[in-house]
């Protein structure tokens, strides 16, 4: 944590350290469980923290190519943040202690959001990185482009489109596990892994 942020700092259940944080310069989300005030909800996403093989060739894509500014760097952490209004600030640890190794207690890649319209953009701006990239692929609620940065940090670039009620209401968002079409033969095996909610 920077700058005395007061923060409640646990692990998931597959010992990935995450943290519940105070926070007044995001913009919260309009959305407040029932039974929960809004002074004492969970109203967004702050951002990540990255263990980067690279930290400075990290630091620079995102500062030259998605339009983060550095705004802090204290023991051994530098903030960037960009001007989105929600999950707008990324930490880089310049000399982390581990790095992530795929699999359990990992966060597979950092997702950042486009438009459908501006998607296609972004596959030149990584080829000229030279950063092994895959095609626009195609997630039946959404699109995405998946490239592994200097740091070998995963990104993808996704879009909102077209949405998660392509195939149910807004009322039944949640209540069914949606699997693409090529999951649908291992259902089975997957619901049996999921914990009982």
């Amino acid at each position: 944590m920077l700058c005395g942020e007061q923060a409640l700092i646990f692990d998931d259940t597959e010992d990935l350290p995450l943290a519940i944080m105070e926070d007044g310069d995001s913009e919260k989300s309009e959305w407040t469980p029932d039974g929960i005030s809004e002074h004492e909800a969970i109203t967004g996403m702050k951002g990540v923290l990255l263990y980067s093989y690279d930290p400075q060739a990290t630091i620079q894509l995102l500062v030259e190519s998605f339009g983060y500014s550095k705004v802090a760097e204290e023991d051994q952490i530098v903030r960037l943040k960009s001007a989105a209004a929600v999950g707008n600030v990324i930490d880089v640890h310049l000399q982390p202690e581990k790095r992530g190794v795929g699999g359990y207690g990992t966060v597979h890649h950092i997702a950042f959001r486009t438009t459908s319209e501006e998607q296609a953009n972004w596959q030149p701006v990584i080829a000229e990185k030279h950063l092994p990239s895959s095609e626009i692929l195609d997630r039946e609620y959404f699109t995405s482009i998946y490239f592994r940065e200097k740091g070998g940090i995963l990104f993808e670039i996704a879009t909102d489109e077209p949405g998660f009620m392509t195939d149910e209401t807004f009322d039944e968002l949640g209540t069914s596990l949606k699997l693409p079409e090529w999951l649908e033969q291992h259902r089975k095996q997957i619901t049996d892994l999921l914990p009982e909610l």
